[in-house]
């Protein structure tokens, strides 16, 4: 039996990583009546290349965008990360915040 993602830890810990901003949208694109792939270049201006193909396709197939786009040390450098399952998404913020500190 595996246990279940403790979100609301994860949630916490991320608070702790960051100084900033914290912002967590799941499916804004439904909210504009558009695809994965439109609501990704209207949001960004630029093509889905920051994104890779796998966590792409994923989002496509399941029809479903979670961003995390957090500012750990100050208002300007951030981390925008995307995928389709919550827990991974904040999962992966906290991974990108502990490498990059010493």
């Amino acid at each position: 039996m595996t246990t279940p993602p403790d979100t609301a830890t994860d949630l916490d810990r991320l608070l702790a990583l960051c100084k900033c901003g914290i912002h967590i949208e799941v499916n804004g694109h439904r909210d504009m009546y558009q695809s994965v792939r439109e609501f990704l270049y209207n949001i960004t201006q630029q093509d889905e290349d920051h994104i890779d193909a796998e966590t792409l396709a994923a989002m496509e197939a399941a029809d479903t965008i979670v961003n995390v786009h957090v500012y750990p040390d100050t208002p300007i450098g951030f981390y925008d990360i995307y995928g389709t399952d919550i827990n991974d998404v904040i999962r992966q913020a906290i991974e990108a915040i502990e490498g990059d500190r010493p």
